[in-house]
């Protein structure tokens, strides 16, 4: 099943096609864009490196193919520290009056809202901070009142907005290029809308940092303490984590997920096999690089240009660089794996950093709920349903919505 056809986006990075030519980088610049679309592509949003990540493996569309942002060091002075991400989050504030912030409870949105909350205070510019709600549990606290302390203490000024969870479906929550497969992107579009009707110049989001700047599983210490480029283990906890069953796919693309997920877990081995060094954390967050920053093509009306600061490359470079991905001197395990983002807090107010990640929708995924991506044969219903408030969860919704909005 292919789609032939032309579809107008806004850009937010660059895309290569295989014959050399390049998709113009600069976000906001309208282009039309015409392929086949290929299951087979989308299908790898099933595999371990996709699900890992959070991200895509390549693009769903035929003779293109996604350039990934370096997260190498540059030749800039840069340091990992709170000064370097507000002065990214000025830049893309540039000369408008009024901005707006998509907070969802990460470290991430935490940084992002005190820095963003204080360049407003200090230019008078009015702020407005969107809090969808729906990513978390039906029952107990929403997220938007566990962070109306927080929110009241990083930005007393600014205006609060809850994005009620059958807005974040619109379809200005689609992007033609990738499907949204993380929680949070559902709430994207629906955040672009409010930006706009309450003439925000711009709306800055996260955009995935936690998942680029977090330490992963296999770069983790030993119960003993050892430091995690040390890992005398690390080849066989690669091993033990290696997971190349394909869960729900459909028959016609088990083998293709399935080899996907092994040559990712194969290149792991072989770095492990060179050396643990800088080289695999590099190459693991060059990989949840791919794709975290969002593509719309609007629903008519003119929308906001969409801000990702926290993923400035040379910022990126500089955190990933550092010895800061681990700091086992954190209180929970979470900020143990998020020490990264922490170094762009100011210390003083790092205590304000979530404990414990943002509860995810726990609704599992049935059978007849994936119209499309059943009917297609990316899905085998008899293997349904799977658990909500897990990757697969959020990337087999994402992409039912990608299908529907790509036929329209």
């Amino acid at each position: 099943m292919h789609k032939q056809g032309a579809t107008a986006f806004e850009s937010a990075f660059a895309f290569d096609h295989e014959t050399g030519d390049r998709v113009r980088h600069v976000v906001g610049l309208s282009e039309t864009f015409g392929a086949d679309y290929s299951l087979a592509r989308l299908a790898l949003l099933l595999s371990a490196p996709a699900l890992t990540t959070g991200t895509a493996v390549e693009s769903p569309w035929s003779g293109v193919r996604i350039r990934r942002p370096s997260t190498e060091r540059t030749r800039a002075a840069v340091r990992p520290e709170p000064a370097e991400a507000a002065a990214r989050i000025r830049h893309a504030l540039g000369n408008h009056e009024r901005a707006s912030v998509l907070y969802t409870g990460t470290p991430a949105d935490v940084v992002l809202l005190h820095h963003t909350a204080s360049a407003c205070r200090d230019d008078a510019r009015e702020l407005l901070v969107l809090v969808p709600e729906g990513l978390g549990p039906p029952e107990g606290t929403s997220l938007a009142i566990a962070a109306t302390p927080l929110l009241a203490a990083l930005a007393p000024r600014a205006d609060i907005r809850i994005l009620e969870p059958h807005v974040q479906t619109a379809d200005t929550a689609w992007r033609p290029a990738l499907p949204a497969i993380a929680p949070w992107e559902g709430a994207l579009g629906a955040a672009l809308t409010a930006a706009r009707d309450w003439a925000a110049g711009v709306l800055l989001t996260s955009g995935g940092a936690d998942d680029a700047y977090a330490c992963p599983p296999y770069l983790r210490p030993t119960p003993g303490g050892l430091a995690f480029r040390m890992l005398p283990f690390a080849r066989r906890s690669i091993l033990r984590a290696r997971r190349t069953d394909t869960g729900p796919v459909g028959a016609p693309y088990r083998q293709a997920v399935s080899a996907c997920s092994a040559a990712w877990f194969a290149g792991l081995a072989r770095l492990n096999r060179r050396g643990w060094n800088r080289n695999l954390e590099v190459t693991a967050a060059d990989l949840r690089l791919i794709g975290r920053q969002p593509w719309y093509d609007g629903d008519g009306a003119e929308l906001p240009p969409v801000a990702v600061p926290l993923l400035d490359p040379d910022l990126a470079g500089a955190l990933l660089g550092s010895a800061g991905l681990y700091d086992r001197r954190a209180a929970t395990p979470y900020r143990r794996t998020h020490a990264a983002v922490a170094l762009l807090m100011p210390p003083e107010l790092r205590d304000r950093l979530p404990a414990a990640p943002p509860p995810d929708p726990p609704e599992p995924v049935r059978a007849g709920e994936l119209v499309l991506v059943e009917a297609s044969g990316l899905v085998d219903p008899s293997l349904l349903p799977v658990p909500g408030g897990t990757r697969l969860a959020s990337a087999l919704r994402g992409v039912e919505r990608w299908l529907r909005a790509v036929g329209r």
